[in-house]
């Protein structure tokens, strides 16, 4: 969420506030969650994976041109998957 913000403020300017870093709508639930999408099959949704891994290609390639750092789960994600992924859905449905 941190990262989303200061990649904000990168592209389109003005100040970082606190409230915009804060949980403001807290959950009950546990952080054990938060990588819970890496246990969904591929084959259960093909599309949505795709679309997943367009977009976090596409922020870690923002990350670069503004000179934030990437956080480490990101770290080995080549930020040119966006544009290979992307073409490959195209000719896919082209075919």
């Amino acid at each position: 969420w941190n990262t989303s913000i200061c990649l904000f403020h990168a592209m389109f300017g003005g100040d970082i506030t606190p409230h915009e870093t804060q949980n403001i709508r807290p959950s009950l639930k546990s952080n054990d969650t938060v990588d819970a999408w890496k246990d969904i099959p591929i084959t259960a949704d093909p599309f949505d994976w795709v679309l997943y891994n367009i977009a976090r290609a596409i922020f870690v390639r923002r990350l670069h041109k503004y000179e934030l750092e990437v956080p480490s789960s990101l770290r080995g994600l080549d930020p040119s998957d966006a544009h290979t992924l992307f073409e490959a859905v195209l000719a896919d449905m082209l075919n």
